[in-house]
């Protein structure tokens, strides 16, 4: 029986221990935050401090290092009383790195959380685990990530709700917005044969298998900062991808069609940094939806206070 069953069928004092009951399974769902690394002092702390400050008590906190050497595992041993298992060894690229981090979680949930990125509030993932907990089949679940241009200190939320042209086209929810249960990761651990592209990879088989549960939400959990590795649209990303494709059995025609509709990157990288100089794209970007980064952390470095 939950509280929905016993809603003016049962006494006061029973309601309350259901409702109790259900709070306390809330709390009792783990989700294991892994953090890959390396050497990115310049950025850790504000990551590791979105993570430590969440109202959520349930949380499993792994952070792996490839061996920095810039003064990262200053910042993990300033907090490794809150960091549930670390270790700093060298590893064979970001991939490698997160299926490492993998084996040593044993949340019900796995989220990874980028050493550049933060959590968007401290009630992330307490809202997350609401949602898992009302939802308990679902096996991946996809949330909006906002999307930091570091450069120019503004923001938009990048959706988690796209289209079947969307995401056989290339687009899919950064790992900074899933939520994947432990057992369906472990069985589709990241490809490191792959170098931008894995997590795309794995997007893909969650979302073209019927027997797994993948639901979307509009709930925002990150700041997810553009500049990473697999941020930019590069040749090698796009190869990458449609390789993705091609071992999911995806027709990859689509894809191309949706290329084609594009300017060459190398023309529209340079236009791009023309703009940017001239505060042009600063301008396009507030009529696009882009807006001004504020948050509530404190030494938060895009928001400079």
């Amino acid at each position: 029986m939950n509280l929905t069953d016993c809603v003016g069928n049962c006494p006061r004092d029973l309601s309350l221990q259901i409702l109790q009951h259900e709070r306390a399974n809330v709390s009792n769902l783990k989700i294991s935050i892994i953090t890959v690394t390396y050497n990115a002092s310049a950025v850790l702390e504000q990551a590791v401090r979105s993570v430590i400050g969440q109202d959520y008590q349930n949380i499993e906190y792994i952070l792996i290092d490839g061996g920095s050497i810039d003064g990262t595992l200053d910042i993990v041993k300033k907090y490794e009383d809150k960091i549930a298992f670390w270790l700093s060894e060298p590893d064979h690229g970001i991939y490698d790195a997160m299926n490492k981090g993998l084996s040593y979680a044993t949340g019900d949930y796995i989220y990874y959380l980028g050493a550049d990125d933060c959590l968007l509030a401290p009630t992330s993932i307490s809202q997350v685990a609401s949602y898992l907990q009302e939802k308990p089949e679902v096996d991946v679940l996809c949330a909006s990530v906002m999307m930091v241009d570091a450069g120019n200190r503004m923001e938009k939320v990048y959706s988690s709700d796209f289209s079947e042209e969307d995401v056989m086209s290339g687009y899919n929810t950064p790992h900074q917005g899933m939520f994947v249960r432990r057992e369906l990761l472990q069985k589709y651990r990241f490809d490191t044969s792959y170098r931008i592209a894995a997590d795309y990879k794995n997007f893909l088989k969650f979302y073209l298998d019927k027997d797994i549960l993948l639901k979307t939400t509009d709930l925002v959990v990150a700041y997810y900062a553009n500049d990473g590795i697999s941020g930019n649209g590069t040749q090698a990303q796009r190869l990458e991808d449609i390789r993705a494709l091609q071992e999911n059995g995806v027709d990859i025609e689509p894809y191309y069609a949706k290329r084609k509709q594009e300017k060459s990157s190398t023309i529209k990288n340079i236009v791009r940094w023309l703009f940017d100089k001239t505060g042009i794209l600063q301008q396009i970007r507030l009529r696009r939806g882009w807006r001004k980064h504020c948050c509530e952390w404190k030494g938060c470095r895009w928001c400079r206070r």
